[in-house]
């Protein structure tokens, strides 16, 4: 599998590639949304949106090995936050935690980052899905 960033000098850079041009891909993996809930169903690190994007990340990488994959392999990732995040008074902690699963470039493409007034329990915080290839 090859990737290569595609750039656009009309859009800001930040930190992530807006656009991968994915070739010769042998296998796609789609990752549903993860939840930060544990075997028993029940929400992880209460009100700590970061720690849960974390739980969440070690979960996909278990899906991910399951398959033959890295987070490597991921080509897009769909973070979806709370109202309750205060995600730009706290972006610091988040691009670090990101960058701690992502330090290669190109990482994945953006995905999209969105807010939403709730998740599916009431102390979910954040929720993440991915599309790898290989």
């Amino acid at each position: 599998m090859k990737k290569t960033e595609i750039k656009n000098s009309m859009l800001p850079s930040l930190g992530f590639p807006w656009a991968l041009h994915i070739s010769d891909v042998t296998q796609w993996l789609f990752i549903s949304g993860i939840p930060p809930m544990d075997k028993a169903g029940k929400v992880v690190n209460h009100g700590d949106a970061v720690a849960q994007f974390q739980y969440e990340m070690e979960r996909m990488k278990e899906i991910l090995t399951e398959a033959g994959m890295k987070l490597e392999d991921i080509m897009s990732l769909t973070i979806t936050v709370t109202e309750k995040v205060d995600l730009y008074g706290e972006w610091g902690k988040f691009a670090d935690a990101y960058l701690g699963y992502f330090p290669d470039t190109p990482g994945p493409a953006g995905g999209t980052l969105r807010m939403v007034r709730g998740l599916s329990h009431p102390k979910m915080l954040i929720e993440i899905e991915a599309i790898a290839a290989k």
